[in-house]
This record gives C-alpha cells, sequence and structure tokens, in this order.
C-alpha cells in the first residue's frame, strides 16, 4: 500500500505473519470483524467467465443469497486511499 495516500486508512500494513496471527486472542477478534462488517449491502462481487450470463446469475444466486444484510454503514474513513498525484 505504498502507493496510497499517507493520510489514508489504507496506507497501513494489512496483513499478518506467524508471529501477529498466534496470539491468543486473534481468533475472537476476527470473529468479532466478522459479525461487524460481513454484511451483503456493502458487498460487491464481479465475475469473469465464458460461462453463460445464465449460470453466473445462477451461481451467484447460489452462493451469495444466503450472505445476511445486516444494514451495516460504512464509516467516513477520510481522504480516498489513491489519487492523480499518487497513483
Amino acid at each position: 500500500m505504498m502507493l496510497a495516500d499517507p493520510n489514508s486508512s489504507v496506507n497501513r500494513f494489512g496483513c499478518g505473519n506467524k508471529e501477529t496471527l498466534s496470539k491468543p486472542d486473534t481468533r475472537e477478534v476476527l470473529l468479532h470483524f466478522h459479525k461487524k462488517w460481513y454484511s451483503s449491502n456493502i458487498m460487491s462481487v464481479a465475475f469473469c467467465s465464458k460461462s453463460p450470463i445464465a449460470d453466473l446469475e445462477k451461481w451467484a444466486q447460489e452462493k451469495f443469497s444466503p450472505v445476511v444484510n445486516n444494514n451495516v454503514v460504512i464509516p467516513d474513513y477520510g481522504p480516498l486511499p489513491y489519487n492523480a498525484t499518487n497513483s
């Protein structure tokens, strides 16, 4: 994320390693994150396939319709992560 605006919340280290993922409460923190933010109203999906559109629609319905809408409101995270001067 070195290209992200330094004032954006995207400009930070975003993954873990064996040491950071071995902390005792990692699972609980991830479950809390999932419960709070995993909501259909803030998700998008894109398909790229040679399959017919009817098949893609069917697969999308099968796989994604079970995702619950928790009416999550996305907070304002400040400036956009990328702009014309740093992209």
